[in-house]
C-alpha cells in the first residue's frame, strides 16, 4: 500500500516537472515492480535539467529504430499439396509483425480474420505490404512449414493457428514510439493467445547497464499471464559484415565486437531468444558461404545477456550467407537463402528462397512451442520452456565439449520437437 502510495505521487511529480517545460506525455505510463516509464516529447533545456537534476531518474533512452529483415526475388516452382486446417483445439498463435497476406493458399486456412488487427497508426488495414515478398507473412509461413513446403506431398494438417497482430507499416518499421505500451496493449487485447512471436528487434545492440523498458515489460507479461514471446536475437546489415571483413576482422571474430550484442529486446529474461546457424556449406569458384554448416550465421547477433543471462537461448537454421572470391567482398544470400512462404501482393511466387535473418529462424522456434503447447494445453508456460531448452543440443564438437564460445553464439543449442516428444531404445 505504501509503495502503490508513493508510486502515485512520484508520478504526479514527475508529470509536474516536465510539464513546467511544455513537455507532452505521450503515452499511459507503464509500471514495472520498482519503477514506470513512459515516452514524453520536451524541450533540450528541460531534457538536461530532468538528466542533471531530477532525483528519480533511472534512466533515459532516444527512441530506437526497430526494423525487419526484406528479401529479394529469386525463382523457384510452385507445388500442389492438399492443407488441411489446424485441428479445432490447436492453439492460436500471435504474429507481432508486419502484417500477413491472409488469402494466401498456404496460410489462409490458420488465419481468423475477424480475430486480426492493426496497431499502425491511422491504417486498419492487416495486409503485409512490405515489398520483396512481405515479412509478417513470412514468419507466418515459417511457424506453419518450418521446413519449406517443397519437401512436402500429399495432405498436410496446418499445425496451428496465426493471429495477424500488424505493428510495422508498409517500409516494414514500426511507427509507435514507445513498444512497451503497444507490447502491454496487445496482450491486454488478445488474451486468447499464450504464445506471441516477436521476430522484430532495435538496429542497435542493447544497453548494458539498465534492461530496457521493453524488454522488461516482456518479462512482466510472461511472468503476470502465463504467457511466452519467442524473439528474434536480431541482425546485422551485410554492410557491417563488410566493413569489419575489409577492415581485417574476419568472420566469425567480429561477432565479438559490441555493435554485435543482442539487439532489444533481446535481453528479455523470460522470453525465448532464438539466434541462427548455417544451413550449408558452400564454396565454388565464385563465392564461398560465410561459415560452415552448423556454424553461426554471419549476420547473427551473440550474447551473452544482461547480467551474464545465457542468450540467446536457442538457434535456428534461418539461412546464411556468401562471400565473393574475386576481392571486392561482394556479400550475397542469393545461394544461401532459406525456403520461404511470400507475400505475392507484389508479384513473385507463393513461396521462394530469398531472406534470411534470426526473424526467420524464431518462427521455427516457435512452430515446436506450438506443437508443445498442444500436448500441454493446461500446463504451465515454464514446463514449455523448459522442455524446449532441454530438447536442444549445441551442435558437432560443442555438444560434448562446450565452451564459453559456443554458449554465446548458441546459448543451449538447436532444439528438436522429435527429442522432447518421442523416446527411443536408449532413451
Amino acid at each position: 500500500i505504501e509503495r502503490d502510495g508513493l508510486l502515485g505521487e512520484r508520478q504526479t511529480h514527475f508529470e509536474n516537472f516536465v510539464r513546467f517545460y511544455n513537455a507532452e506525455i505521450l503515452s499511459s505510463f507503464i509500471e514495472l515492480e520498482d519503477s514506470f516509464g513512459c515516452q514524453i516529447s520536451i524541450s533540450g533545456k528541460g531534457l538536461k535539467d530532468l538528466v542533471v537534476n531530477y532525483p528519480f531518474v533511472f534512466e533515459v533512452s532516444e527512441i530506437e529504430e526497430i526494423i525487419g529483415i526484406v528479401g529479394t526475388e529469386t525463382e523457384t516452382t510452385d507445388y500442389d499439396i492438399e492443407i488441411l486446417s489446424p485441428q479445432s483445439d490447436a492453439p492460436e498463435i500471435g504474429v507481432i509483425d508486419s502484417g500477413v497476406m491472409e488469402n494466401h493458399r498456404f496460410l489462409e486456412q490458420a488465419i481468423i480474420s475477424e480475430n486480426s488487427k492493426s496497431y499502425v497508426y491511422n491504417d486498419v488495414s492487416t495486409a503485409d505490404m512490405v515489398t520483396g515478398g512481405g515479412h509478417g507473412t513470412k514468419v507466418a509461413g515459417a511457424i506453419l512449414y518450418p521446413s519449406g513446403v517443397s519437401q512436402l506431398s500429399g495432405t498436410y494438417q496446418l499445425p496451428c493457428f496465426i493471429r495477424n497482430l500488424r505493428v510495422l507499416n508498409d517500409n516494414n518499421k514500426l511507427e509507435h514510439r514507445f513498444p512497451a505500451e503497444l507490447m502491454q496493449n496487445i496482450v491486454e487485447e488478445n488474451p486468447e493467445c499464450r504464445i506471441f512471436n516477436l521476430s522484430i528487434n532495435s538496429n542497435a545492440p542493447f544497453r548494458k547497464k539498465h534492461m530496457s523498458l521493453w524488454s522488461a515489460t516482456l518479462d512482466k507479461l510472461i511472468h503476470e499471464n502465463n504467457i511466452l514471446f519467442v524473439t528474434s536475437a536480431g541482425n546485422i546489415s551485410k554492410e557491417d559484415i563488410r566493413y569489419y571483413i575489409q577492415r581485417g576482422t574476419f568472420y566469425p571474430h567480429y561477432l565479438l565486437q559490441p555493435q554485435c550484442r543482442l539487439a532489444n529486446p533481446a535481453q528479455s529474461s523470460f522470453s525465448i531468444v532464438v539466434g541462427s546457424v548455417n544451413h550449408l556449406s558452400l564454396n565454388n569458384e565464385e563465392w564461398q558461404s560465410i561459415g560452415n554448416k552448423n556454424e553461426i550465421a554471419p549476420y547473427s547477433r551473440t550474447g551473452t545477456g544482461i547480467w551474464g543471462h545465457i542468450k540467446p537461448d536457442v538457434v535456428e537454421y534461418g539461412g546464411g550467407m556468401q562471400i565473393s572470391l574475386n576481392g571486392t567482398n561482394s556479400i550475397s544470400c542469393k545461394d544461401t537463402a532459406i525456403e520461404l512462404v511470400r507475400s505475392t501482393l507484389d508479384g513473385g511466387k507463393a513461396f521462394n528462397k530469398e531472406s534470411v535473418g534470426t526473424s526467420f529462424a524464431t518462427p521455427k522456434v516457435t512452430h515446436i512451442v506450438a506443437e508443445l503447447l498442444k500436448l500441454y494445453q493446461e500446463e504451465n508456460i515454464n514446463l514449455i520452456r523448459a522442455l524446449l531448452v532441454q530438447g536442444a543440443r549445441l551442435p558437432d564438437d560443442f555438444f560434448r565439449n562446450p565452451t564459453t564460445l559456443s554458449i554465446q553464439h548458441f546459448g543451449y543449442g538447436i532444439p528438436s520437437l522429435q527429442r522432447v516428444t518421442e523416446n527411443t531404445e536408449h532413451r
